[in-house]
């Protein structure tokens, strides 16, 4: 009897350590996924609330490339169109997931900014076809001075120098790149129109 009592409580003894080694696997599961969420909040509040300086600044004020490329209905643009005014130049893709979150910031900027007349707004898809890019921006319901326009092959984007979608570009009222932006950017925040409203001052002085 005493042998079965032993066992017995050798058996207790197992499960019990099995039992708090469960409890302290769950827990440490619980504080590193505590830990990613509150990364993530901290990274959403930081991507939301922070515009200004880009990623690479006035980035050698070198001529922007050209390239000529058609829109969703086969009408084709070139960068040439736009001299005169600023333009903001965005590459992404509709398999880039950042640049999924962007997009809809990136058409909110441009329903407040375009209109004024102060700044084109040309959306470049590295996407193989224009179903995928239709997916996530249609051209049916831009606004005023954006453009959407599609890069199949990716050569225009290979003329940039842009391989970190999504990424953009400034180009002045003279075709020369003034800064690019590497990532997505909160373009819905009121700083991202205060930051190119001062730079269309500036551009305009010149």
């Amino acid at each position: 009897m005493a042998h079965i009592s032993i066992i017995d409580r050798t058996e207790h003894s197992m499960q019990g350590g099995q039992a708090e080694h469960f409890m302290g696997t769950r827990g440490f599961r619980t504080a590193i996924f505590s830990v990613i969420i509150l990364i993530a909040c901290v990274g959403g509040w930081y991507y939301s609330t922070h515009f200004g300086e880009p990623s690479v600044p006035k980035d050698s004020a070198r001529p922007a490339p050209p390239f000529v490329l058609k829109d969703h209905s086969g009408k084709a643009h070139a960068v040439a169109d736009f001299r005169g005014k600023l333009v903001l130049l965005h590459f992404w893709a509709a398999w880039c997931p950042p640049c999924l979150s962007e997009i809809p910031n990136l058409l909110t900027f441009a329903q407040k900014v375009a209109p004024e007349g102060k700044i084109e707004v040309v959306t470049i898809s590295e996407d193989g076809n224009w179903p995928d890019a239709e997916k996530v921006l249609s051209s049916a319901h831009l606004p005023a001075d954006m453009i959407s326009l599609l890069d199949q092959d990716s050569k225009i984007s290979d003329a940039y120098g842009t391989y970190q979608f999504p990424e953009s570009y400034l180009i002045g009222r003279d075709g020369r790149i003034l800064m690019k932006w590497i990532g997505a950017q909160p373009w819905n925040n009121p700083k991202a129109a205060q930051f190119l409203d001062a730079q269309w001052g500036a551009e305009k002085g010149q």
